[in-house]
């Protein structure tokens, strides 16, 4: 009879942020399933899988042990689909293809009741986007370009306030809203 001798590849941590996940051993490199859980409950509040430190594979996100996103991953960045669902629903907000971290088509868009939301402008990383509240009423508009935001992007509360943040190539270069400011230069992907 035949035993290995040879050691584990790799170690599960817990860490200090209240987050599990395996390493190679002897490095810090994230390789393997990573699962985070809630600061005050412990609940898991976040599924993801890495390679080499890379998000790859599906990552999945919870809010109070309901679903409330899953994402795939190619070597770090979105590719494929992200679906958003409603807070303590399951019920589907939208579904967007990524591809290499851009938005390249919106399958569907939803209000609360299931009711499709359009965008039908918008095509292959190219067009407007209107990104709605839970009732339908739109919050956000602007242009997509190679599937980043670009140009000036208008906000608008439920208050009736509107105000703009400019980008260019999905980087924040201007915002009218004070306290985003910390936020420039930081390349925003999702809707």
């Amino acid at each position: 009879m035949f035993f290995s001798c040879t050691q584990k590849k790799s170690q599960y941590i817990l860490g200090e942020k209240f987050a599990a996940y395996e390493v190679i051993r002897g490095t810090n490199i994230k390789h393997g399933s990573y699962v985070q859980f809630g600061f005050e409950n412990k609940d898991t509040v976040g599924v993801a899988n890495f390679l080499f430190n890379m998000e790859h594979g599906e990552d999945r996100s919870y809010s109070e042990g309901i679903l409330s996103s899953k994402a795939n991953y190619k070597w770090g960045k979105l590719d494929g689909l992200l679906t958003d669902y409603y807070d303590k629903t399951s019920k589907v907000k939208y579904v967007i293809e990524y591809k290499k971290d851009k938005i390249w088509n919106i399958i569907s868009y939803l209000d609360i009741n299931g009711n499709s939301l359009d965008n039908p402008n918008f095509k292959n990383g190219n067009g407007y986007v209107y990104v709605y509240d839970s009732l339908g009423v739109i919050i956000e508009e602007g242009e997509i370009k190679n599937g980043y935001k670009q140009g000036y992007w208008k906000r608008i509360s439920n208050t009736g306030y509107v105000d703009s943040t400019f980008y260019n190539k999905g980087f924040v270069e201007y915002d009218d809203w004070e306290g985003l400011e910390a936020l420039k230069n930081h390349r925003f992907v999702l809707l």
